[in-house]
């Protein structure tokens, strides 16, 4: 998102098409936003703005550099503060105090944690990191995710400034050279970056979106546009208006045909990069069918003039309505709260950005000030609050721990154990909280052994007896990585020696298709695998998998796909154990829980919508060597599926069981597994 100010008082410098692109571009973003299914890939608005910064702020970092050769760096930044930082502070303080009013408690650690890291302008690495922690890829959107796009072009503004100065010391006594250098400089951002976002894109799509590597070259091509005759009079206007219609065109087909299964930035930013700079080149021209005739006009230089307020507004604006009705807006009231943006935008940009922007009280040195005393008056208690939160998450999450390894009998699962007597036992409290449920994960989370749904890799790790004989695998994906503490437990008690094969999103299986990146990565994944724990010739094979993903494969496809990755092993003289899968709960569960925390029985849910068809579990029956544990009971009675049992908060997420009541399940799954006698 552009934040770059055309200087509307200084006709030289007004390009009223760039305001116009302005307005479109926020516009795509808004409504791909409000109406997703409408323009799918409206996201590209945000490619349109990194050009536009690329070309309005490197140009007048070039004009200083060549009629100065050097470039005063303190002025520059503090014009990006008075611009910038103002309407941004207002709109994350606003966000902090809306989330502690608005937003679950399960939300607020996550939130303050994205708000810091927005103030300070790194929201982008944040995102980027998280969208490759599995745990975190299933938060909820946070009300100010946007703000990563902000981040990008913060941190542009501060390195090719610096980049710029360097070179133009390098050939400070060549006053001739300063030109090509600064080209070279630009044309060589340009293809390492585009370089470099073709290949993270398709090694790691998620990360890449977010990562400001993969993203400079988009600034650098606008900045190299300086360089070139925008509009020049030798080139007749009819043409200009050609290729100016090209670009609003191509950035209108660009929106509307890419989706999220577009592979972006990479290669295929290339278009709406292109289309802008043809906008931007045209210029104005002035023969009658011109674009910029239709799209210049009030309405468009109104909503250019306070986009970048509209880009900070729209999205806590929709988000925090969703929350407070507890569902997603109806288009009539998704039309008012564009309304609503509109009025603040306004309000933000009159009262508060243009005021400070154009102060001349605001020296340099004062700006410098104010800025950091805003930030450390926003960004510390926000920050604050965060890291009680998270403390208190992690003394509670202690607590859950020790309450679970005590094995107090009707404590958890136990309450469902037919060996205990746990009729009319009550529980005060939920341990964990639901407002930290979230993080109660086991460790294999954090010891890397769970391998990411597009990563490669086959990491290996242990539980159970590293002394014991019998030798066992456990393989899938995060459903039964979820249930590692009750078998690591089991598997102590019972003597096996466990090997993990762990991958996220990733079915043992035959009869996955190969459909997208993930997907591709998951056959590679298999195999690899499947040979290697046949070779192994381990005893015995646990399995367990998220049930009912791919609608493309039929119920008698993923029996025989199943049925077809475990014949191997069995050939190789392992016993293959299959658990089956667990139940469903929603995403708004545990924070029913929240709200219910003496009630609880209000946030269960009905077994028939709970229990998804399990292919895994119907491969199992009737098939030699191979053995089906059902532990649904002990969550699921009376016709529902229950959000706690003993005390104990089921699900950390809607589809994956806490640890702590993982480690409750063992003395059960213990006794499962031992009667089976493969041992």
């Amino acid at each position: 998102m552009s934040a770059i100010e055309t200087s509307p008082d200084r006709a030289a410098n007004y390009r009223p098409e760039v305001q116009a692109l302005r307005a479109l571009a926020v516009a795509i973003v808004v409504v791909y936003h409000f109406w997703p299914t409408v323009l799918r890939g409206g996201f590209v608005g945000v490619d349109v703005f990194f050009v536009i910064s690329g070309f309005l702020i490197t140009g007048g970092l070039v004009r200083e550099s060549l009629l100065t050769g050097r470039l005063t760096l303190g002025a520059f930044w503090s014009r990006r503060i008075r611009r910038l930082l103002p309407s941004a502070l207002i709109v994350l303080a606003a966000t902090a105090i809306a989330t502690a009013l608005l937003l679950p408690r399960n939300t607020w650690i996550d939130t303050f944690r994205q708000i810091t890291a927005s103030a300070l302008y790194v929201q982008n690495w944040v995102l980027a990191s998280d969208s490759v922690d599995y745990l975190a890829s299933e938060n909820a959107a946070s009300p100010v995710q946007h703000f990563w796009s902000l981040s990008v072009e913060e941190q542009f503004y501060i390195a090719i400034p610096v980049l710029m100065a360097i070179t133009l010391l390098v050939v400070r006594s060549r006053a001739r050279l300063r030109k090509p250098a600064l080209v070279i400089l630009l044309a060589t951002i340009t293809v390492v970056s585009l370089a470099y976002s073709a290949y993270a894109t398709q090694k790691s799509p998620a990360s890449a979106y977010f990562e400001t590597t993969t993203r400079a070259w988009e600034f650098a091509l606008g900045g190299l546009l300086v360089f070139v005759p925008v509009g020049a009079s030798r080139f007749f206007p009819a043409v200009r208006a050609v290729v100016g219609w090209l670009g609003w065109v191509g950035i209108l087909v660009v929106a509307v045909t890419y989706n999220n299964q577009t592979p972006f930035p990479g290669v295929a930013a290339l278009a709406p990069v292109a289309a802008t700079m043809a906008v931007i080149w045209a210029g104005s021209s002035p023969v009658p069918w011109a674009p910029h005739r239709i799209m210049v006009n009030r309405a468009s230089i109104f909503v250019g003039n306070v986009s970048y307020s509209v880009y900070l507004w729209h999205w806590p604006v929709l988000l925090f309505t969703a929350a407070l009705l507890s569902s997603t807006p109806s288009t009539p009231l998704r039309v008012a709260l564009v309304g609503v943006t509109l009025l603040l935008a306004w309000a933000t940009t009159a009262l508060v950005e243009n005021p400070v922007r154009r102060s001349r009280r605001m020296t340099i040195g004062r700006t410098f000030g104010a800025g950091a005393l805003a930030m450390v008056l926003v960004v510390t208690p926000v920050a604050v609050s965060w890291l009680v939160l998270r403390e208190d998450a992690a003394r509670q999450l202690r607590l859950a721990a020790e309450a679970a390894a005590q094995q107090e009998a009707c404590f958890g699962a136990g309450f469902r154990d037919p060996e205990n007597d746990c009729s009319g036992v009550e529980f005060a409290s939920l341990t964990p909280g639901p407002d930290v449920v979230r993080e109660d994960r086991p460790a294999t989370y954090l010891n890397g052994c769970l391998v990411l749904a597009a990563d490669e890799g086959v990491p290996l790790c242990h539980l159970g007896d590293p002394n014991g004989i019998t030798r066992v695998a456990i393989v899938g994906d995060s459903h039964i990585n979820a249930m590692t503490p009750a078998l690591d437990i089991a598997a102590s008690q019972l003597g096996w020696k466990v090997t993990t094969y762990l991958k996220s999103a990733c079915t043992l299986s035959t009869a996955v298709k190969p459909e997208s990146e993930s997907v591709l990565s998951c056959r590679a994944w298999i195999a690899t695998v499947a040979p290697m724990i046949a070779a192994a010739k381990y005893d015995i094979v646990v399995v367990s998998h998220s049930v009912g993903g791919d609608a493309s494969i039929t119920r008698e496809e993923a029996i025989a796909g199943f049925r077809g990755a475990w014949s191997p092993l069995i050939a190789s003289g392992a016993e293959i154990v299959v658990i089956r899968d667990v139940p469903r709960m929603t995403d708004e569960t545990n924070t029913c829980l929240e709200a219910n925390l003496t009630r609880p029985s209000h946030c269960d849910r009905p077994i028939d919508e709970s229990l998804p068809y399990d292919a895994m579990a119907e491969a199992a029956r009737g098939m030699a060597h191979v053995h089906l544990i059902d532990l649904t009971d002990t969550m699921c009675w009376d016709g529902t599926c229950k959000s706690t049992v003993g005390g104990v908060v089921v699900f950390r997420d809607y589809h994956h069981i806490s640890s702590t009541f993982s480690i409750t399940l063992a003395p059960q799954l213990t006794r499962a597994l031992d009667a089976l006698r493969l041992a």
